[in-house]
């Protein structure tokens, strides 16, 4: 049986007030995101600007293929799911920053 030596009791306080200090803000920001209704169920609003980030990044594709920038963008898993949080994240910015 191997035998590891034991952390000090001061370094088990120090890492459970480092988790709470990581894990209490994350609750208290979940509480201010803007929420819209559709038909009677509430959503965040980060997730339907993914949803508008997903397809617009979709929708580039055709024109991507036709300019012949497709070839060039690769790894393109990466480079679209990119392109999709950029949208996202501008149609974030312009829609509802401040709410």
């Amino acid at each position: 049986m191997l035998n590891f030596p034991q952390r000090p009791l001061s370094h088990h306080k120090e890492c459970r007030v480092g988790i709470l200090l990581v894990t209490i803000p994350a609750f208290v920001v979940t509480g201010c995101d803007p929420v819209i209704g559709i038909a009677g169920a509430t959503f965040p609003v980060w997730q339907l600007c993914l949803i508008v980030g997903i397809l617009a990044s979709l929708s580039l594709r055709p024109l991507f293929v036709a300019v012949g920038m497709d070839d060039w963008m690769t790894p393109r898993p990466l480079v679209y799911s990119s392109l999709a949080l950029v949208i996202a994240f501008l149609c974030w910015l312009t829609v509802w920053w401040r709410s």
